[in-house]
């Protein structure tokens, strides 16, 4: 407790109560610190550049751990430099996802100095939205095992019905909470609190953060 785990949780709008809710929840051996940039992904550098605010991060936050969460807005064309948009959900936009995913994820690790923490986004009650976030998560999932100090936390086992998007999930209590909001993509803070619990113990798995 002396000398807490740095962790920084951040990302798109999904960190939004992920991070906080990490933060409540983790023992006094971890400071977890949340930035959130709303409306950003790896699609659209020139929107927001994830890899250029990743180095900024690292200088400002000094983080042990960085935990990701985003892809809630990629669901969208790819706007290459020489004009090529590759659409939504084809093997180029893929392949390129997953070389972006890559290379924010080496920023953050900075050589396996760090550790990442790539959450796989959960199902969403958009059947074509849903479609997108599997291919993601295909891409990120690729990319962390080809990055060192980078592992893909899978959440769709929390935060899903045996796979399927359901509103209503059954936390590690036993309730049967109200786990996502209106919109079919974003947390509620019960379901918040079920993927914090998947950070944790993600975190865990290297730290012996003890509480």
């Amino acid at each position: 407790a002396a000398d807490p785990l740095r962790v920084l949780v951040t990302g798109d709008s999904l960190t939004e109560s992920l991070g906080p809710t990490v933060a409540a929840t983790a023992p006094d051996t971890v400071r977890a610190e949340t930035e959130t940039r709303f409306g950003t992904g790896l699609v659209r550098p020139d929107f927001f550049d994830w890899a250029a605010h990743a180095r900024s991060q690292l200088a400002t936050f000094d983080p042990e751990a960085v935990v990701v969460a985003m892809g809630g807005n990629d669901g969208q064309g790819i706007t290459m430099p020489d004009g090529r948009v590759l659409p939504a959900g084809s093997d180029e936009w893929l392949d390129e996802y997953r070389l972006r995913a890559m290379v924010v994820m080496s920023i953050w690790s900075d050589g396996g100095r760090r550790r990442v923490y790539w959450l796989g986004l959960p199902p969403a009650r958009s059947a074509t939205l849903d479609g997108y976030f599997r291919q993601m998560n295909r891409a990120t999932s690729e990319a962390a095992r080809l990055v060192p100090g980078v592992r893909f936390v899978d959440l769709s086992p929390v935060l899903s019905d045996n796979g399927a998007y359901s509103d209503y999930l059954t936390d590690a209590r036993g309730r049967t909470v109200l786990a996502r909001t209106r919109d079919g993509v974003h947390l509620t803070l019960d379901g918040a609190r079920m993927a914090a619990d998947e950070v944790l113990r993600a975190l865990s798995a290297d730290w012996r953060l003890g509480g």
